[in-house]
């Protein structure tokens, strides 16, 4: 499986991307929404990890735009936040889990 994970803390990206490819999974790291994005659009993934809490353009906001292009990847949401109302706007936004 090919992965894209969207994750601005090094720690947490570092260990995700290794724990990923140490399961056999494929994954390119990015650090910003930005990246996020323009992978997301141009490359096909079967799953995208994608960080909410990112500097500059959020993973909500990275969310939606790849929804309103018609990219329709699997999106889980990787998060702190963890408030009944803030996973369901995340769902809401397109997110699968």
């Amino acid at each position: 499986m090919e992965v894209l994970l969207v994750e601005d803390d090094p720690v947490i990206g570092k260990s995700l991307q290794r724990g990923l490819q140490e399961s056999g999974h494929g994954c390119v790291w990015v650090r910003s929404g930005e990246e996020g994005l323009d992978q997301g659009v141009t490359q096909r993934y079967e799953v995208i990890v994608l960080d909410l809490m990112l500097p500059v353009m959020g993973g909500l906001d990275v969310l939606n735009s790849l929804r309103n292009k018609g990219i329709l990847t699997p999106v889980v949401i990787l998060t702190a936040l963890g408030t009944v109302d803030e996973r369901v706007e995340g769902l809401r936004n397109g997110a699968d889990d």
